[in-house]
């Protein structure tokens, strides 16, 4: 007759004994990173498992990892994690690698504000050869129009303000991507090479 103390025993470990059994049965395998190394969803993948193997690094180069790039979230504001899902997740290149240009681009303050700080975002127009973006800049007065190329040559894309919504007739505009004031116009125009893009931000000039 087996005693009420050690049928408690038994209770307690024969699930553990089982748990067991089924591993040395079916080993579990190793997390599997997302493919191609590629997060394409903020967590890394459907499942949100943030997992990356870095197999690169390895026992015999470990001692001699330096630091080759940072990235500062100043621009990002006071709640930096609230900001970080609206962050680009691919950038093409190696960025341990990045020269001073490529940083550059990567760090314009003042394309990271249209990121992070503008509202209201929406296609203005659409057509088969181009597609022109609009926005608003926060906290100060302004907008963001962005117009992008979809030919495979370049073209002068062209539209006035009221084309694209605006209901001013004059506005000052500024490339974002080369910090450069641009004067004032009465409408959009711009040559763009094959898919290419430009990023301007305008303000409203009284008559």
């Amino acid at each position: 007759m087996i005693s009420k103390r050690r049928l408690s025993i038994l209770a307690f470990v024969t699930p553990f004994v089982l748990l067991a059994g089924a591993s040395l049965h079916n080993p579990l395998s190793a997390q599997s990173a997302a493919p191609s190394g590629e997060w394409r969803t903020y967590g890394g993948d459907l499942a949100s498992t943030r997992y990356a193997p870095l197999d690169q690094i390895n026992g015999s180069n470990f001692n001699t990892l330096q630091i080759a790039w940072r990235f500062k979230t100043d621009a990002f504001g006071p709640r930096p994690e609230v900001n970080f899902e609206g962050t680009p997740l691919m950038v093409g290149g190696d960025l341990t690698r990045a020269d001073a240009w490529t940083t550059s681009l990567l760090t314009n303050p003042e394309v990271l504000a249209v990121d992070q700080s503008s509202t209201g975002n929406h296609p203005a127009l659409t057509t088969d050869k181009a597609v022109l973006w609009l926005a608003k800049a926060a906290p100060a007065d302004g907008l963001y129009v962005a117009a992008f190329n979809l030919q495979d040559s370049s073209q002068t894309v062209e539209y006035s303000w009221k084309q694209l919504g605006l209901d001013g007739t004059r506005y000052a505009q500024r490339n974002l991507w080369e910090h450069k004031d641009l004067g004032i116009a009465s409408s959009l125009k711009v040559v763009l090479p094959p898919h290419g893009s430009v990023l301007y931000r305008v303000s409203e000039v009284a008559r």
